[in-house]
């Protein structure tokens, strides 16, 4: 009798320590989320540095996954379809040899930025270089506008009433990064980040990079020794994938 309580009882502890190491572990869990992990596998983890080890290598690498079809669990994607939906995964093209992006940097970016589309069942009336550089007001709020130069032009024209500075973080002594609130044609944005000193272009490289790079996710990025984050959003819209926001975060 004792042999097989003693039998039993080593039999669970096999099988609760095979569960621990599953849940250590990101094999067959890519985009999973779980109140009983250990550590996690899906596009936040970073954030939160709580990823499984093997987390990079699993779910955000081409290693044995060339030719996979679409998984929508995996955060990047290794197939010949991921170039044109920009979610490929960062060693597509060194471990498939395919290309992240298949048409001209041109066009690509005039295919993120500018196609316009819907984001609520209305007309196609956004885009993303309008939503991120120009401000949209949806639902009685302003959206967007995370560009200083609109910022500049609407307050020389008498549209916007700035309310309050939040926080800066200082890039260099040409660029700094900037968050405040403000009125916009007496609607309001209350929390808003901006480039102050940046050309259109350098706003445009880095946030292109970070869609490409962490879409939907904070993006990390130094510039003048100096680290901040950059998030973007993807759209989606007519089986194409697009720009839906983008803005520097300094919270």
């Amino acid at each position: 009798m004792k042999s097989i309580i003693v039998i039993t009882f080593l039999l669970a502890a096999v099988l609760q320590w095979t569960h621990v190491v599953a849940q250590s572990s990101c094999s067959d869990r890519c985009g999973e989320s779980g109140d009983s992990s250990t550590c996690w596998c899906n596009n936040q983890c970073e954030d939160f540095s709580d990823c499984c080890s093997d987390y990079s290598s699993l779910c955000l690498s081409c290693q044995d996954r060339c030719g996979e079809s679409y998984s929508s669990s995996k955060p990047c994607q290794c197939n010949s379809a991921c170039g044109n939906n920009y979610d490929c995964c960062d060693d597509y093209s060194s471990e498939c040899g395919g290309d992240l992006i298949s048409k001209s940097l041109r066009d690509v970016i005039d295919e993120i930025w500018f196609t316009r589309y819907t984001r609520a069942a209305n007309a196609e009336g956004s885009s993303g270089f309008e939503h991120s550089f120009m401000g949209e007001i949806d639902d009685g709020i302003v959206k967007g506008f995370h560009n200083w130069i609109s910022f500049y032009l609407e307050e020389q024209a008498g549209n916007i009433d700035y309310k309050s500075f939040i926080d800066e973080e200082v890039v260099s002594s040409e660029l700094d990064l900037y968050m405040l609130s403000f009125n916009w044609d007496g609607y309001v944005k209350s929390t808003d980040s901006i480039w102050i000193g940046s050309t259109p272009e350098l706003e445009l490289a880095v946030y292109t990079i970070c869609f490409y790079h962490k879409p939907n996710a904070l993006c990390d990025v130094s510039m003048n020794g100096v680290a901040y984050k950059i998030q973007t959003y993807q759209q989606s819209y007519n089986g194409g994938t697009y720009v839906g926001s983008a803005y520097p975060d300094i919270s």
